[in-house]
């Protein structure tokens, strides 16, 4: 039996590298991640990767230029470019610089899973694709599994431990039936966890008797600088220039 397909997973976003990472590998696939496109160079070429799974921004080297690079070396493997932004011009820099499927970081898990499947139909990998097994369905049972999970994870948030797998097993599910109903409402758990911290994050910054690092703590960041970035980058400015901002709003 032929083995997996084997994803490079290049993501500095550590809820959004392990939701990919557990997911691809929980849907049969082989997957490695790397944080930074320096990290991903110190294994390839020594290691030859299927399909490349890469973020646009990454810090220091760009997910463009890990592109160009592995197109350089007249690589054959398949490059699916993530971003956060919509823009037309960065998806035609995606792929001019050598990307083969250019999508947003909204979209599901399962959509970013067809397109690795594709990709790898493409370059002649369908032998050695895992089955895709299909998961478990039912509308209503769906719904309050939904509403179960929401109302966990909004009661954790301040838990920086609050991971999938740990909603999944307070839940008594699995996690790929977890996956799966998020996945039906275009959401990832840990998105939506990320997107609730920061919700409450802004709500907390108008308190100005909570330092940042103490809302950061409230709202489940242990590390300061990870809360700042986030923050960053769904707001488009660090959590005391809002904050300033807000006040000067008054």
């Amino acid at each position: 039996m032929p083995s997996p397909p084997l994803i490079a997973v290049v993501e500095d976003g550590p809820e959004l590298l392990a939701d990919l990472l557990e997911f691809l590998q929980l849907r049969g696939f082989s997957a490695r991640g790397f944080d930074s496109a320096e990290a991903f160079f110190e294994a390839w070429p020594d290691t030859r990767f299927d399909l490349l799974l890469l973020d646009v921004a990454l810090p220091g080297v760009s997910g463009l230029e890990v592109a160009r690079r592995v197109r350089a070396a007249e690589s054959q493997a398949g490059v699916v470019m993530l971003t956060a932004l919509d823009a037309s011009d960065e998806q035609v820099q995606g792929l001019d610089a050598g990307a083969d499927v250019y999508l947003s970081k909204r979209s599901s898990l399962e959509v970013i899973e067809a397109s690795c499947r594709s990709m790898l139909r493409r370059l002649g990998r369908a032998g050695s694709l895992p089955v895709a097994a299909p998961m478990e369905a039912g509308p209503d049972a769906d719904a309050r599994l939904f509403a179960a999970a929401c109302a966990h994870i909004d009661a954790q948030l301040g838990d920086p431990q609050l991971t999938v797998e740990a909603v999944a097993q307070a839940l008594h599910c699995s996690r790929t039936r977890l996956y799966q109903v998020f996945a039906e409402r275009d959401l990832s758990v840990a998105g939506h966890a990320r997107d609730l911290r920061l919700a409450r994050s802004r709500v907390l910054l108008g308190d100005a008797r909570l330092g940042i690092g103490e809302i950061a703590l409230h709202c489940g960041y242990g590390d300061l600088p990870a809360f700042s970035k986030a923050f960053k980058r769904r707001f488009g400015m660090a959590p005391g220039e809002w904050r300033a901002a807000r006040v000067g709003a008054r």
